[in-house]
């Protein structure tokens, strides 16, 4: 259920006033597996409708805020070319401990929610059939949200006759392409780990990030020990797994174009700082880092041969608890 928030005046000043308690209450009661976004308590509003993900999105922010969502000032007034374009860098950051620092309150699971649209405006205008999105474009929006712990909602308008204009199709099946073959080019690889094992049952979708069968989820994740201050995996390209050719063994390195990591979020977002490390021959290349990690993260990189590529996890709330780690292979490897 998805609750815009956007409150125009009238003509003569005044504003609708929208009881939302009441609209909670009959939501849960109508649909109780419904989720309300936006101005509702389960998930948030990235605070733009440019298709902005932050840098770091952690999910476990103050509980005040679902409270601020209900006034949306910011958001979409007029369907005009603006809105969608414009970028707030104000409160980039929501969750990290020096956001929280001092705060009093309670915290709440409040996962964040990327939005924009494939037009200008929300509504489909014909002379704007020049200004849809191409798929390269929707492609980096959707690696940046949904690898940078958000979902992602991409507005499609129809026509006056309730059809999809053809450049949206365009760019849509471009977006279709390229997330199919990025699955292609995502591997598990050989994965070693710092402590304990990765276990190597019934395992998710790295890609699409589709969880695995719930009833084997402790079989699917992995915990290291309590005391291990590193948790690391490293993932050998030599004998790769998951979507690229299983046991294939390569003659040259691989270039890796992304990494992927995934949280087992049943238990938490826990980390907080990531370092990714590129092996070749004896040489060690640093390839990356990044904060937060949540339901998934992607960090692209520069594409870079290796044989390995080691994830050490050097912050954490918590000892981490990893549902998955895979590459994403450059174009043409």
């Amino acid at each position: 259920m998805w609750l815009d928030g956007a409150c125009g005046e009238g003509p003569d000043g005044r504003t609708q006033v929208y009881d939302w308690d009441r609209y909670y209450d009959t939501v849960r009661t109508l649909q109780p597996g419904a989720v309300i976004a936006v101005c509702g308590p389960d998930v948030r509003w990235c605070g733009n409708e440019a298709g902005h993900a932050r840098a770091e999105e952690w999910s476990v922010v103050p509980a005040s805020l679902r409270d601020a969502e209900r006034v949306a000032a910011r958001s979409q007034q007029a369907d005009d070319a603006d809105f969608s374009r414009q970028v707030r860098s104000d409160e980039e950051d929501l969750g990290s401990r020096a956001a929280l620092a001092g705060m009093r309150g309670d915290l709440s699971w409040y996962p964040a929610e990327v939005n924009t649209s494939i037009r200008p405006g929300w509504f489909h205008h014909r002379r704007e059939d020049h200004r849809v999105r191409d798929a390269d474009t929707l492609f980096a929006l959707h690696r940046a949200a949904t690898g940078g712990n958000a979902s992602f909602l991409l507005n499609v308008p129809p026509d006056r006759h309730g059809l999809i204009g053809v450049p949206d199709k365009l760019a849509l099946a471009g977006l279709g392409e390229r997330l199919a073959d990025q699955r292609r080019r995502t591997t598990r690889g050989l994965r070693t780990v710092s402590s304990g094992s990765f276990p190597a049952g019934p395992a998710s979708d790295p890609a699409s990030g589709a969880p695995g069968d719930p009833g084997d989820a402790e079989h699917t994740v992995w915990r290291p020990d309590s005391d291990d201050r590193r948790p690391t995996i490293t993932i050998s390209l030599d004998a790769r797994g998951g979507r690229a050719a299983a046991q294939a063994t390569r003659t040259a390195p691989a270039a890796v174009e992304a990494v992927l990591l995934r949280e087992h979020i049943a238990d938490g977002q826990r980390i907080e700082h990531v370092v990714v490390t590129g092996i070749r021959g004896g040489e060690r290349i640093a390839l990356g880092e990044c904060g937060a990690v949540g339901n998934r993260r992607i960090l692209p990189v520069t594409p870079t041969p290796v044989d390995a590529v080691e994830i050490a996890v050097t912050a954490f709330r918590a000892t981490p608890v990893i549902a998955e780690a895979a590459v994403i292979l450059a174009d043409g490897r």
